[in-house]
């Protein structure tokens, strides 16, 4: 809000809790408590004892953050302050706290973060030296205002008294002969916050509720959610359960299952996973949608995460399962490059550099993810920024009311049956996929299954047998404890061991042979009578110097095994 001292000349800005920062400030503990809830949610009874360390510690991190906001944020006092002299307001950068009006010269909006700020710049006769460069990073020939404590309101109406003074000031200057004020009297002939509110309100015109973006946020959220409820784990969901849930492969999808190709894209491999592809989709999302209309919109997400993923079964899903929905959002993201660039002369300048820095950030970060981690498939998100880029660029925009009404539906047809026949081609030209990675699935649960039953037995037997060479177990007792427990773990270790089928160039195969040859010849040895000990007259169990080196050998063979089991997945 504003109160106004004069009714031509003096202003006083106020806080606002409708400002971009408080709203900022209030999410950000809604975004707290939600997190606790989450964690509570997902921990079991007993680790709810050891919750109050993070709640704590993310407590504390908050408040402190919360506390800086707020000083910005003081509702009882002005903030800024306009007179016939100049601008004063606490929030300017640096020590200096007013500026008079024929010292600016000019100003310019800018964002951060969203956060929108005035920056300014002054009368080189003033004697400041132009010059960031210094430790606190603040350039005093180039005041810089925060105004993001100021409703959109007051924003507008802040700038527009602005650029009204300087351009009286600098009138005055012209016409005592300063050419410099005189060169920049024209930078304040428009409102570029004035320009992008009017252009958000356009959107919102189109689209109130960009319920497709919603449906599809709801939707990725939900399935994560009811697989997480069937084994997935926060940090990582099994591949099992990826191919199960319809990840896609190139050898399944191949021998005629097409669908997961789609049902892959609502499937994610972790909660960050998750958690980064949504964000990226509720920021663009919401845009395209409005841009382009509902309808274009579903076909640019769901045909970019199709084609993405009919180019993954020529390199990732060949050999591991592919699932999530980046292929589709990087596809969303493009498209809504392609349009601001089709459109850039009608956009707001201030909405066009601050998405496009955004967009640029984001696609950078994503396939530089992708080169430097092995196990995610880029093939999936060039062929998705491919398929948006395509579509961006077919599909009209609502920019142009006029033409999208003229164009839209003879365009959508086409862009439908492009991604039909592009998806059919690439499946259908796809090379032949030799790796059946359920069956390879399978073989991997079994052999990891096998490796962990003998590790269990040999550790649990490790601590019989210094029990009983420390006299507090008898002979008898181990005896039996060999021959009712531990002989019939290992051979059902080995049962499970032979069921393992690996081709003869996996390096796992001599692990795998070697353990079987080794639990096969400890379970040998159990089955023996007790061993009298030579020249000890002691009877035991068994030979248990023999078994020793038998048990060691083949605890380091399952300690391989189970670290270094290929896991087939991808991110």
């Amino acid at each position: 809000m504003h109160r106004t001292q004069s009714a031509t000349t003096n202003k006083q800005f106020y806080a606002s809790p409708k400002s971009p920062l408080a709203k900022y400030r209030n999410s950000l503990w809604w975004w707290l408590v939600a997190s606790w809830v989450f964690l509570i949610v997902i921990s079991k009874k007993h680790e709810y004892g050891s919750l109050w360390l993070p709640i704590v510690f993310t407590y504390v991190v908050v408040a402190i953050f919360d506390s800086f906001l707020k000083r910005r944020l003081p509702y009882d006092q002005p903030i800024i302050t306009l007179d016939d002299d100049g601008i004063e307001s606490l929030l300017f950068a640096g020590a200096i706290k007013r500026h008079s009006w024929g010292e600016l010269v000019e100003a310019n909006v800018s964002k951060f973060k969203n956060m929108p700020f005035i920056q300014f710049r002054l009368q080189a006769l003033v004697g400041v030296i132009d010059d960031s460069m210094t430790w606190t990073g603040i350039n005093p020939a180039r005041p810089v205002l925060p105004i993001s404590s100021l409703s959109a309101e007051d924003q507008i109406e802040l700038l527009e008294i602005i650029n009204q003074r300087l351009g009286f000031a600098q009138s005055t200057s012209k016409s005592t002969g300063n050419s410099s004020a005189s060169q920049s009297a024209n930078n304040f002939a428009t409102n570029p916050l004035a320009e992008e509110k009017a252009f958000h309100d356009q959107l919102e015109a189109y689209a109130p509720i960009a319920w497709i973006t919603w449906l599809l946020i709801g939707v990725n959220v939900l399935v994560w959610i009811a697989m997480w409820h069937t084994g997935a784990k926060i940090e990582q969901t099994p591949p099992e359960q990826l191919l199960s849930w319809g990840g896609n492969t190139a050898f399944d999808v191949q021998r005629g299952e097409w669908w997961r190709m789609a049902t892959a894209m609502f499937l994610h491999g972790s909660l960050i996973h998750l958690g980064i592809n949504m964000a990226g989709l509720y920021v663009v999302g919401g845009v395209v949608e409005r841009i382009y209309g509902h309808l274009p919109f579903t076909l640019i997400y769901l045909g970019s995460g199709l084609i993405g993923n009919g180019l993954s079964l020529y390199f990732g899903a060949q050999y591991a399962v592919s699932a999530g929905a980046s292929g589709a959002v990087l596809g969303v993201t493009i498209a809504l490059m392609v349009g601001m660039y089709q459109h850039r002369e009608r956009l707001p300048k201030i909405f066009s550099k601050r998405r496009l820095s955004g967009i640029v950030l984001f696609v950078f970060y994503a396939l530089l993810y992708g080169f430097i981690n092995r196990g995610i498939d880029n093939a999936a998100h060039i062929g998705g920024m491919l398929t948006g880029c395509l579509l961006g660029l077919l599909l009209p925009e609502r920019l142009d009311m006029e033409s999208f009404k003229h164009r839209v539906k003879k365009h959508l047809i086409i862009g439908l049956s492009s991604t039909v026949i592009a998806t059919t081609a690439l499946v259908s030209m796809s090379p032949q996929a030799t790796l059946n990675i359920k069956s390879e699935l399978k073989n991997q649960a079994l052999l990891v299954q096998g490796a962990n039953s003998i590790f269990h037995e040999l550790v649990l037997l490790d601590l019989d047998i210094v029990t009983f060479r420390r006299g507090q177990m008898s002979a008898a007792e181990l005896n039996s404890k060999i021959k009712n427990t531990y002989l019939s773990g290992l051979k059902q270790a080995i049962q499970q061991l032979s069921e393992v089928r690996l081709a003869e160039s996996d390096q796992r195969l001599q692990m795998l042979q070697e353990m079987k040859l080794s639990t096969a010849l400890l379970v040998s040895i159990f089955e023996l009578a007790p061993f009298q000990k030579p020249g000890s007259g002691k009877t035991q169990p068994t030979d248990l110097e023999r078994a020793t080196l038998i048990k060691d050998k083949l605890k380091a063979i399952t300690a391989r095994i189970l670290h270094e089991g290929h896991k087939v997945r991808r991110l």
